[in-house]
Parts: C-alpha cells; structure tokens; sequence
C-alpha cells in the first residue's frame, strides 16, 4: 500500500484507506466509509489492529467528506505547511446520516461519555388524569384538570436569578448554551458545562429553582369536554405540557367519567329504573321521568305493563361522538308493593284475589272436553295406577 510522507512519520493515503479512486464521487466515499467503520469498529471487529484501522478509516473520511479538505488534501497532500486538514474532524450530524440514529448510539455515543440518545431528546409531553360527571357528557363543555408540572419559579418570576431580574450571559459559552467538544475525529455540540445549557451565568442562581426559572406544582388547566366522550378516551392539549429549552410538550388527558346515581350508561344510550304501583301497570299511566338534564318528559305507561319490562324514550340519551345523533333512554320498569296496607286497601286486594280465582275457574270450565284418544289415554293412565 502506497504511503506518504507526514512530517517525522508516515500516512497512509485517505483514497487508498477508503478503497476508492480519485475521483470517487461524494456517495461512494460515504458508502465506502460506512462499510469499513462498521468492519473495524473496535467493539465488533475481531481484529488485532482493529482500532488503528479505524481511526484511519475516520480519518480518510474526515478529510474526503470535506470538499475543501479534499481539494487541499489533494493539492497538498499531508504536507504540513498548509492548514491542517483534520481541523473539527467528522460531524456528528453526518455521522448519524451515515448510519441512522440507532447504529450511530452503538458505535459512537460512548465517545461524548454517553451521549447519542437519551441526551438529544427531552421529553416534555406528560399525561394525567381527568374525572368528567356524566352531566357534562351530554352537553359538553368546560372542565378543570390538575395537573402537576412546572411553572414559573414565585421568586426569581422565572429569570433564575437571586435578584428576579434577567441574568447576565454566560461567559463560557457567550450565551448560546452550548459548547463544542472534540473526541479524537469528531466534534460535536453539548450544553456549555458552566451554564448546564442554560446560556446565563448561574453564579446568582435563585435559592428556591437553583437558576432553572422553573418549578414543580400542581396547577390548573382549563380544557374542553366534547359532549358523548367517553371513559378510556384521551384528550390532547397542546402546548401544556411540560417546559423544556423554552418549549412546552403536549398534555395528554385520559378521560374517566364518573357514576352517576340514578342512570347507567352503555354507549349513546342510557339505563334507568322506574318504580311504579300496581294499578298503575295494570290499568296503564302517564308518568314524568326526569331526565338527565333536569328536565322531565312524560312516559306512557301501557295497560297490563309486566314488572321488568322495558319502555324506550327515543332520543333522550347521550349524544354521539361518531355524529350518529343521541342515544336513546331505556326505561326498566318495576312494582312498587306497599310494605303496611289499610284496612281498605286489604278488602280491596282479598277482593282482587277473589275475582283472580274465579276467574281462573272459568277458563278451566271453558277448557274444551277431551276427544276419545285423549280419554283413552286418561284411561289407561288411570288402571296402571299412574298420574296424567
């Protein structure tokens, strides 16, 4: 392999270490790289020389992504009278580019002491929960959810300062919050150590945030109910979630409607139970029954109603997400039987029971008299002694 002089030392050339021509185009040196630091990646190949060969490798590439360390490199080669070429090594954006997030993590976070991707991702949606009344599920409207996150510090009123006034720049980092780290062949950008990221001085931190502007409580978020929700549904609040690099996530609120007293619901429609007298089953009523709005309808009542039969009120149940219009209210109708009766009412009732019997009486003199098979059948039933 052809090698050329560097000062003191020797270099092997970036083409050849690559294994690409000249003129390899942009795409074919990044394909190249891409195979060979997977190849000799010192925590996969088995190698001997594993870790020189990549640092090589890194090198090359460092130097062939660049077009303009590629055109000094190639006017130059590794003469040392001219810039150095390797100058702010690879970028860790390219690098992820090359290999996707989850391959860059494995091969390359443990050069930023960790970082890759828990440190590039702040998570700042956040859930809770949100209790609804069944009321506010037919019409919709204004809830109230607690929920705990953060908010702006009471005593520095969000700067992060003793003072409570804006803080002054950081001096590290000049205020961006960020500092460029070199680890062998690659720079990348990290929050500034003396500010933590921050980009102010902290050296007049606030006692009660520590100099973050912010503090965990629980506050109050007002949020729209749409009328038919149901229980298990999440509703989504964006922008009040949790505040992170001056940026809040979403809230997520998952729905849980409470029971209500006297109604049941299955859906869009409604259960209720409705306890009446016996006459007015018998002989057939007009009722109210209270809605669930407060309002009340009149319910009729048909003559010789049977206890635990249902009577449907089309239209007076729930409204419907799915805008099929309102469910409908299902009325279980049950016998209300006195616990004490009158004297009067017990005469009435012997008296009801006595016409109950007589008839009863009837209808089995009115039974038709059985033909002759039928009599037959009595018979011998009869002589052997059993029973019809």
């Amino acid at each position: 392999m052809r090698v050329t002089e560097r000062g003191e030392g020797v270099s092997q050339d970036h083409y050849e270490v690559l294994g690409v021509e000249r003129g390899a185009s942009a795409d074919e040196v990044k394909k190249a790289y891409r195979k060979l630091a997977l190849k000799y990646h010192p925590d996969r190949s088995q190698e001997p020389d594993a870790e020189a060969r990549f640092k090589l490798i890194n090198e090359a590439y460092a130097v062939l992504s660049d077009p303009e360390k590629r055109q000094r490199y190639d006017r130059y080669g590794h003469s040392e009278a001219v810039t150095n070429p390797f100058q702010g090594g690879v970028n860790a954006a390219d690098l992820k580019d090359i290999f996707g997030q989850d391959l860059f993590n494995e091969l390359f976070a443990s050069l930023f002491g960790g970082a890759g991707r828990a440190r590039g991702r702040v998570k700042r949606d956040i859930e809770a929960s949100l209790s609804v009344p069944l009321s506010l599920v037919q019409t919709g409207g204004e809830a109230t959810a607690l929920v705990h996150r953060s908010a702006s510090c009471e005593r520095c009123h969000g700067h992060g300062t003793k003072s409570g006034r804006p803080p002054k720049a950081c001096a590290s980092c000049r205020g961006t919050g960020q500092a460029r780290v070199q680890r062998g062949f690659i720079v990348m950008a990290q929050p500034c150590p003396a500010c933590q990221g921050r980009g102010a001085d902290l050296s007049q931190a606030c006692l009660d945030c520590r100099g973050a502007g912010q503090s965990q409580r629980e506050v109050e978020v007002k949020v729209e109910v749409p009328a038919g929700v149901e229980s298990g549904q999440t509703l989504r609040l964006a922008g009040e979630g949790e505040l992170a690099r001056g940026q809040r996530g979403d809230l997520y609120l998952h729905v849980q409607v409470e029971p209500h007293e006297r109604f049941e619901r299955e859906g869009a429609d409604l259960h209720l139970e409705l306890t009446l007298d016996f006459h007015e089953l018998a002989l057939g009523a007009s009722v109210d029954v209270s809605l669930l709005s407060g309002r009340s309808v009149k319910l009729k009542i048909p003559e010789g109603t049977q206890p635990g039969q249902v009577l449907r009120l089309r239209g007076k149940g729930l409204p419907s997400l799915e805008a099929r219009g309102p469910g409908d209210l299902l009325v279980t109708v049950e016998t209300r039987v006195p616990k004490a009766l009158t004297a009067a009412e017990r005469e009435l009732i012997v008296a009801l029971k006595s016409l109950s019997e007589e008839r009863a009486a009837d209808s089995a003199e009115d039974a038709p008299a059985p033909g002759p098979l039928e009599r037959l059948r009595l018979w011998a039933i009869e002589a052997l002694g059993g029973s019809p």
